[in-house]
């Protein structure tokens, strides 16, 4: 009754058969919504699933490592291995080969864009040192109890900058040791990084007053689009979709309730890059209401439209007969490479 060597093998094999049955629970839950009632239902299939797959391929090898020579697998334990390593290979290990052979750069673009748009800026952060490699800013890097755990570091470094992220709750961490320079802090760029969001403050002081009813299209940005340098944008940031799939680049939603009455929304935008036939599509401008998710006014750009190295303004006029909030998207459509600089709603005042 002795245990044999092989079953000491049998915790790592099914930690590690968790994350190919998670990708396929994955899959099927996206197929079929109503397969898996709650979160719980879902947690206990993959539980009992990839222990029923760890103690089949134990059963299904038959090795015993403690014989000598070691006994071969049987083909039935090779061709289950190998498909194991198949699955394995299309759920994770494909995705590292795609940013192998076409990585993102998204950090090289941040670095360079921050050296044309700042001049002599003292960065804070964990990431801080990374975004400086490609310009002359200087990097304080913090973190509470680990990294310049001081009180007076903005004080004492003469900060300008913070680059923070959504990782280990470090932008949480800011926002809970400095609360009164966060306050102040003015959102200029969010990120969308792998699997998590990058944000960067800017802490100095501005004499000007934000213009009401003004969205700056770095801060809504999505999955696919990025903040890039531009020296034609009001912030000096403009949204580029990097994707050359047709997707939403930006998804304002705003938190003001709009009453009811006629609005005039204004989208700053342009494409550039490979040219395209003219009457081909570029973007679409949806305007949404929020609550009843309905889009209420809708319209197409085309090439002939937006082509240009200068930005445009494109508008929707629309009415609304009760209070709303709103959500406005851009769509971009059959590869065009769409700047968006921002979007802005005014009321019409009716004679």
């Amino acid at each position: 009754n002795q245990l044999k060597p092989r079953w000491v093998f049998a915790p790592f094999a099914f930690v590690w058969m968790l994350f190919p049955v998670s990708i396929l629970l994955k899959f099927l839950s996206g197929k079929s919504p109503a397969l898996f009632s709650n979160q719980i239902s879902l947690n206990l299939t993959l539980l009992i699933l990839s222990a029923v797959l760890t103690a089949f391929l134990f059963s299904a090898a038959r090795w015993d490592i403690s014989s000598k020579p070691a006994r071969l697998l049987p083909a039935s334990g090779k061709i289950f291995l190998l498909v194991l390593g198949l699955i394995f290979f299309v759920s994770h290990g494909y995705r590292y080969l795609l940013w192998a052979t076409n990585p993102p750069r998204q950090l090289h673009q941040i670095s360079q864009d921050y050296g044309k748009a700042f001049d002599q800026a003292v960065i804070a952060g964990l990431w801080a040192p990374v975004i400086c490699l490609e310009n002359r800013h200087k990097a304080h890097e913090y973190f509470r109890g680990y990294i310049n755990s001081r009180k007076d570091l903005f004080e004492h470094f003469k900060i300008t900058h913070i680059f923070t992220t959504t990782a280990y709750g470090e932008d949480l961490i800011f926002k809970q040791d400095f609360p009164e320079i966060m306050k102040k802090a003015r959102l200029k760029a969010r990120y969308h990084i792998w699997t998590i969001q990058a944000l960067l403050y800017d802490i100095r002081p501005i004499s000007r007053k934000e213009e009401q009813g003004k969205f700056e299209a770095e801060l809504y940005t999505r999955k696919g689009s990025m903040p890039q340098y531009d020296r034609k944008a009001s912030e000096s940031f403009a949204v580029v979709n990097r994707s050359k799939k047709p997707d939403y680049i930006v998804q304002v939603q705003s938190e003001k309730i709009y009453p009811k009455g006629t609005y005039e929304i204004l989208f700053r935008l342009k494409s550039t890059g490979k040219p395209r036939p003219y009457e081909q599509r570029a973007a679409r401008l949806d305007i949404v209401a929020q609550d009843a998710h309905r889009v209420i006014a809708r319209r197409d750009l085309f090439f002939s439209e937006t082509a240009s190295d200068n930005y445009r303004e494109f508008s929707i006029r629309i009415k609304i007969n009760k209070h709303l909030r709103l959500v406005f998207r851009v769509y971009s459509d059959n590869g065009a490479q769409l700047w968006l600089d921002w979007v802005k709603i005014q009321k019409v005042e009716e004679n």
